[in-house]
């Protein structure tokens, strides 16, 4: 089944990398709901193999997400953007373990719906960071340009924007 997780991520991170990296960091969340989903709900080798396949989103995440911040700071904030970016994915990796643990023990089946209730909030957090961030970066552009002022109705960037890089993009040099 890691055979297929492992095609799953050169299949997600070809297809989703195509597409702006805000939308592909969602799409992999998504399919990481899905494996949960899979092993949670559904039964039978097929797919259990479908689940494994979308597990690739989580690979393609990470890969996304350094996509994310290097797209987002300048070339020499690039290795404190990367820090961050891979920090925060290592506290979940180091807490997971732990929560899963404590949940097996209490009721095993309960994993599943915890690690979706995870990746949707998320999800959602991906996409208040997104907009919020966007927003933040044009109104400080606008702020930047003598007698122009960011009412707020400008069109938004493409949505790849989290919030912490957009503070390192922005800030003064």
């Amino acid at each position: 089944l890691y055979t297929i997780a492992n095609l799953g991520a050169v299949v997600l991170q070809l297809a989703l990398g195509q597409l702006p990296a805000g939308i592909g960091f969602v799409l992999a969340q998504g399919a990481l709901a899905g494996f949960a989903f899979t092993l949670w709900r559904l039964g039978g080798m097929p797919l259990y193999a479908l689940g494994f396949f979308m597990l690739g989103g989580y690979r393609t995440g990470r890969s996304l997400a350094a996509a994310l911040a290097s797209d987002m700071v300048k070339g020499a904030q690039m290795g404190l953007a990367y820090g961050l970016v891979e920090t925060v994915g290592g506290v979940g990796v180091i807490l997971a373990p732990l929560l899963a643990s404590w949940l097996y023990v209490r009721q095993p089946v309960s994993v599943y719906p915890v690690a979706l209730l995870f990746i949707a909030v998320s999800i959602l957090a991906s996409l208040v960071f997104f907009l919020l961030g966007a927003r933040f970066v044009l109104a400080r552009q606008a702020s930047k340009q003598p007698g122009n002022q960011w009412t707020g109705d400008q069109q938004l960037p493409s949505g790849n924007c989290l919030l912490p890089t957009c503070l390192l993009y922005t800030s003064p040099s």
